[in-house]
C-alpha cells in the first residue's frame, strides 16, 4: 500500500425522496444556502438531480435519484433518505483505489468527469487524473467513498469547490457560524474498520482514540481523522439501544453529524416548526467536545432521518 494525502472533507453526499425538502431543512433549521449552482448543475445528470448546500466547512450534495437500479436509487430504495458517501479529493486516484482494493473494498462505479470540467474549466488549465469514483465501502466504513483529484493546474477564480479550496471558507469556525465537528457512524466490528482505514488511507488516517468502552455498557467507540474531520466509530452490543436498532435497520452507516450551532433553541424551535422533532445528545458527542477542549452551553440531538436522511447533534459551544 502507498501513502495517499487527502483534502478537507469535500461533500457530505445523500440520496433523498426530493432534494427541495432537503434544502428547505438545511435554510429553516441551520439557516444555510444553496452554494456551488453552476458546479451542482455541472454534475446532474439522467439518473441524479443534485443540489449542494452549505453546513460550515463542507458541502452537503443532495442527490434525488432519478432512475431504478442505480447506486444512490439502490441505497434509497433499501432505507430511504440517508447519507449515501463521503467525499474528499485525492493526490491519486489510481493509489486509492489500489490501496481500497488491498483492503477488500471494490469499486462501485467509476465514471468520466472530463465533460464537466471542461465545461467548466479553461482548456489549459485541466490537470489530473478524469475519472471519479464511488467504492463500495458501506459494510466496512460505514459510508460509501467517493473521490477524484484536482481536476485543475491553477485554481479558478472564484472557486468551485468552496470547501476544500475556497479562501472563504477559512474564517468559519468562529462564534456565529455553524461548524461541522465529526461524523458519527455505526458498524459492525470496530477492529475491522480500523484494519481497513489503515489500509486504505495510509499515510493520511489520524488515529485519535482507539476502540474502547464507552460509558454506556451497550457500546464501544474508536475516533479517527480523515481529511481534518473526525469520524466516530460506534460498535453497539447486541440489544435494544438505539444504536443497536440503527445498526439492524439500516446496517453500517453515518447516522448523525456533530455541528456546532450559535443557538440551539433557536435551531430546536425552527426545527419543530418543520415537525423535526429532538432529544438528549448521546455520550459519542460528548467526547468529541472533550477531544478539542470545547465546552457546551446546551446541546441537543435533532431526528432528522425522515427529512434529509441523517441526525444532526447540535452543539452550543462555550467559548
Amino acid at each position: 500500500m502507498a501513502n495517499i494525502k487527502l483534502s478537507p472533507l469535500h461533500q457530505v453526499e445523500y440520496a433523498v425522496s426530493d432534494w427541495r425538502t432537503s434544502l428547505d431543512f438545511f435554510a429553516e433549521v441551520f439557516r444555510e444556502a444553496e452554494v456551488e449552482e453552476p458546479f451542482a448543475r455541472a454534475l446532474s445528470n439522467p439518473a441524479l438531480d443534485i443540489r449542494h448546500c452549505g453546513l460550515g466547512q463542507t458541502v452537503q450534495q443532495v442527490c434525488q435519484p432519478l432512475l431504478p437500479g442505480l447506486p444512490h436509487a439502490t441505497e434509497h430504495d433499501r432505507v430511504g433518505n440517508c447519507v449515501h458517501n463521503l467525499c474528499w479529493l485525492v493526490d491519486s486516484a489510481p493509489t486509492l483505489v489500489s490501496n481500497c482494493a488491498a483492503a477488500g473494498i471494490e469499486t462501485l462505479i467509476d465514471f468520466p468527469l472530463d465533460a464537466i470540467w471542461s465545461g467548466l474549466l479553461a482548456p489549459e488549465n485541466i490537470g489530473g487524473d478524469m475519472q471519479g469514483y464511488i467504492l463500495n465501502s458501506r459494510e466496512l466504513l460505514g459510508f460509501h467513498l467517493e473521490f477524484c483529484e484536482v481536476p485543475w493546474i491553477t485554481e479558478p477564480d472564484p472557486p468551485l469547490m468552496l470547501p476544500a479550496y475556497g479562501p472563504q471558507w477559512s474564517a468559519l469556525g468562529v462564534a456565529g457560524a455553524n461548524r461541522l465537528l465529526a461524523i458519527n457512524v455505526v458498524v459492525n466490528d470496530l477492529e475491522a474498520t480500523l484494519a481497513t482505514l489503515r489500509t486504505a488511507f495510509a499515510g493520511s488516517l489520524v488515529e485519535l482514540q482507539a476502540p474502547t468502552q464507552m460509558a454506556d455498557p451497550a457500546a464501544r467507540m474508536m475516533v479517527v481523522e480523515l481529511g481534518d474531520v473526525p469520524l466516530v466509530y460506534v460498535e453497539p452490543m447486541p440489544g435494544d439501544s438505539e444504536l443497536a436498532g440503527i445498526l439492524r435497520q439500516r446496517g453500517p452507516c453515518v447516522y448523525s453529524l456533530v455541528v456546532a450551532v450559535p443557538d440551539c433553541a433557536s435551531a430546536i424551535a425552527r426545527a419543530a416548526a418543520l415537525g423535526v422533532g429532538s432529544a438528549a445528545v448521546p455520550g459519542d458527542c460528548r467526547v468529541i467536545l472533550e477531544t478539542r477542549d470545547m465546552v457546551a452551553k446546551a446541546t441537543c440531538q435533532l431526528q432528522g432521518f425522515e427529512a434529509v436522511g441523517v441526525e444532526f447533534s447540535m452543539v452550543e459551544v462555550q467559548l
